[in-house]
């Protein structure tokens, strides 16, 4: 079991994991300012790396990137619909640079329309293993319990694996 763990997840993933637990553990104890402080900084980083990377947000954004201060600013930002999602092929919504290699492919169910295909880095992927664990501890469930995962729908969701459920940690 251990080698299949180790061949299907490096060590830099299952740390990432765990550093994505350990913020999101200690910030929901952040005053408000911190919080709002960390979250400007980084809804400026998400706007300026969009821009600068992809086909898609230059286009929606014009000419000039928005100016981003602060979240409230969030409101200068244009409205993205699941139309206009669809409508974009997903090349264009990659960002140069992107390893489509290492990326998950997600299609949502298509229940309220044309299904959506969207692409999750390693990173995002870290992050979500990581607030998901955070969830599950906050609810007593400690990584030597055994849990059970209810999933509807087509038998490919319900196999998606995270990295924490591959390295065992759940």
């Amino acid at each position: 079991m251990l080698k299949l763990v180790l061949n299907r997840l490096t060590t830099s993933m299952l740390l990432q994991v765990l550093r994505s637990w350990r913020w999101l553990s200690r910030s929901q104890w952040l005053s408000r300012d911190e919080l709002m402080k960390i979250q400007s900084r980084k809804l400026r980083d998400i706007v300026s790396h969009a821009y600068e990377r992809t086909v898609f947000y230059r286009r929606l954004y014009g000419n000039q990137m928005p100016s981003i201060s602060s979240v409230r600013d969030i409101r200068r930002l244009p409205i993205i619909t699941k139309e206009i999602v669809r409508k974009t092929p997903l090349e264009e919504r990659i960002a140069s640079g992107t390893d489509v290699r290492k990326c998950v492919r997600k299609t949502t169910t298509g229940t309220t329309g044309i299904p959506i295909t969207v692409l999750e880095d390693p990173a995002s992927a870290a992050y979500l293993d990581g607030l998901h664990l955070r969830r599950l501890w906050s609810y007593g469930v400690r990584p030597h319990y055994k849990i059970v995962r209810i999933v509807s729908g087509p038998l490919e969701r319900a196999q998606v694996q995270t990295v924490s459920d591959i390295a065992g940690l759940w």
